[in-house]
């Protein structure tokens, strides 16, 4: 008997004292001076460069529900750095520092801003309230939104889209104060650290974080090390008994993460193999790997849960060994030589058209050889293809067959669903009625069952939006240009194609 301890692990993770945010764009600046100097600036908090195609930034003025302007942003934002929209009449000392002039900058201390990451439908950031005119401005601090600077403090790292929230956090600056624009300072973000425990005879406890890891045993024995970044010093608890043993990881921002293993005695297990031509390597409690000694290169498989019984299938000649552990830490091995074994030649090409629409109706897939296999991919159930329960695109259709010596071949072929200009809708799913068409700000739908989904695809076949069916859909986030809209419930669905176009 060989005698492996094995670890239980239980993941318990704390955080406090820092935010973990930096995760997205913020308002860094927010400039509405005399005249026209006036502009906007939005901060990278992340550690990576962001692509600021994915992002907008609107106007609501004097209380509108809907957006009076946008700006779409484009290149790339570094991280750390900032993205700053002037007015084109503003002074030289913010003509100098902006990215853009826009007319996003029309603002006077009663218009609403927002920030929003338009590939997530996530608003990010506000300014203001949406919706509502508060008269000459919005008070902040001892400033307001109107004829001041306003910075966001050194220790905010996120946005916030509760207004009474956002409001405290700016410091407050005269009128036509120039001197921040152009770059932003914040308080760097801490990452929460994560503990691992490492080597199966003896717990080695690391986080690879600033800080420092305790090992606790259950018998009162406490280990202790502390590490400056990247560092691969660890806490080691040695000569272990039986028992229970805490990794605590905690730096420099007070973030912790704990990770607990129970260390039992072992007992004596047996396996066996089955399956010659594909080996399968039994076991009751605990986990398997079968080594493959005789392929180019070796591999090996593993496998947890007791009562499975891992299988390879399609090796070459050579010899196999079969490792197992069980849950007490307790390992055997034994082994066994294979014959050749070839894996059987699967074809297949599709019967059906190359290109169907998206409201084909369910029909079965043929085209395969040898027959018996099993079908898999979008759109697939059993042996059936339903163009309605994929997206528009090339959908790829697997076809996989075991032979009797449990040997493994497949083939793909490909099918187009397409949206289908002019589809007649299904009455299936009641008679809804979309307008206006083309749309401006809000899609109406009339007699839209409950349950009802509605997807939204562009020119592109890229889903674009997705939600619950309502009376009202709001599409002002969406650029101009042509959709396809679907409507679906367990009735059937509905195509149309719909014009958006800007005010």
């Amino acid at each position: 008997m060989k005698k492996i301890f094995t670890l239980s692990v239980l993941l318990l993770v704390s955080a406090a004292g820092y935010s973990q945010s930096c995760s997205e764009l913020f308002f860094s600046e927010y400039l509405e001076g005399s005249s026209n100097n006036k502009a906007i600036e939005i901060y990278n908090p992340t550690s990576g460069t962001v692509n600021l195609s994915n992002y907008k930034i609107y106007r609501y003025n004097n209380g509108s529900p809907t957006p009076t302007d946008s700006l779409s942003p484009q290149g790339t934002l570094a991280a750390g750095a900032v993205f700053v929209a002037g007015n084109s009449q503003a002074v030289a000392a913010i003509l100098g520092v902006s990215d853009t002039l826009h007319s996003i900058t029309f603002y006077n201390g009663d218009d609403a801003m927002v920030l929003k990451n338009i590939t997530t439908n996530t608003v990010l950031d506000i300014i203001g309230i949406i919706g509502v005119d508060p008269g000459t401005n919005w008070p902040v601090g001892t400033g307001a939104t109107s004829e001041f600077t306003l910075v966001r403090n050194i220790s905010v790292n996120q946005g916030s889209t509760n207004w009474a929230v956002a409001a405290t956090q700016y410091d407050v600056h005269p009128q036509n104060t120039t001197t921040f624009i152009g770059n932003h300072t914040m308080t760097p973000c801490c990452s929460a650290p994560v503990a691992q425990i490492t080597n199966t005879q003896n717990v080695s406890c690391f986080g690879g974080t600033n800080g420092q890891a305790t090992v606790q045993a259950s018998n009162g024995n406490t280990f202790t090390y502390a590490w400056s970044p990247n560092s691969s010093t660890t806490a080691t608890a040695t000569g272990l008994t039986a028992g229970v043993y805490t990794c605590i990881v905690t730096n420099e921002c007070n973030l912790s993460d704990t990770v607990s293993v129970t260390i039992t005695q072992p007992t004596q297990i047996t396996g066996t193999f089955t399956n010659i031509v594909a080996p399968g390597c039994n076991q009751s409690n605990g986990s398997v790997s079968i080594i493959v000694t005789g392929g180019t290169p070796p591999y090996t498989y593993q496998w947890s849960n007791g009562g499975n019984t891992p299988t390879i299938n399609n090796l070459s000649a050579g010899t196999y060994t079969c490792v197992i552990i069980d849950g007490n830490g307790c390992g055997t091995q034994f082994f066994v030589t294979l014959p050749n074994s070839n894996p059987p030649v699967v074809t297949l090409q599709l019967t059906n058209p190359d290109t169907l629409c998206l409201n084909t109706p369910a029909f079965m897939l043929g085209g395969e050889s040898p027959a018996g296999g099993v079908w898999s991919g979008p759109g697939v159930s059993g042996n059936m293809f339903n163009a309605s329960t994929t997206t528009p695109g090339w959908q790829t259709i697997t076809y996989t067959y075991t032979d009797t010596s449990n040997c493994v071949g497949s083939a793909t072929d490909s099918i187009f669903v397409d949206v289908c200009t002019g589809l007649a809708q299904n009455t299936a799913t009641g008679s809804i009625r979309v307008f206006p068409n083309p749309a401006a700000d809000v899609l109406q739908l009339t007699a839209v069952p409950a349950g009802t989904q509605l997807e939204v695809f562009d020119a592109a076949g890229r889903l674009v939006m997705t939600q619950t069916a309502q009376p009202q859909i709001n599409i002002s986030t969406l650029e101009s240009g042509s959709y396809v809209l679907a409507l679906r419930n367990a009735s059937g669905v509905i195509i149309e194609r719909i014009a958006f176009v800007k005010q």
